[in-house]
């Protein structure tokens, strides 16, 4: 029983998956690129899409006076008691 753990080595195993860099064995390396650039152009695209909209909608927002009226308080009229080079 003690000899059967002499001879174990865990990472001289061959052929364990995903152990080496690059692409797995027996798969195409050029059709991996082509995928992940077409996800690339599809999510760039989606983005695009997604900012155009969200700015077209800020912009009417914005121009057309949104959903509630925003009024700030506004300071009293001056009457002229402070130094004039104060700001």
């Amino acid at each position: 029983q003690h000899t059967q753990w002499l001879q174990y080595d865990p990472w001289g195993a061959p052929g364990q998956p995903l152990t080496r860099p690059g692409p797995p064995e027996g798969t195409d390396p050029g059709r991996r690129k082509k995928r992940r650039g077409g996800a690339f152009v599809g999510v760039l695209l989606l983005t695009l899409v997604a900012s155009g909209i969200g700015g077209g909608v800020g912009a009417y927002i914005e121009r057309n006076g949104g959903l509630t009226t925003v009024e700030l308080p506004q300071a009293d009229r001056d009457n002229g008691d402070r130094a004039p080079e104060s700001v």
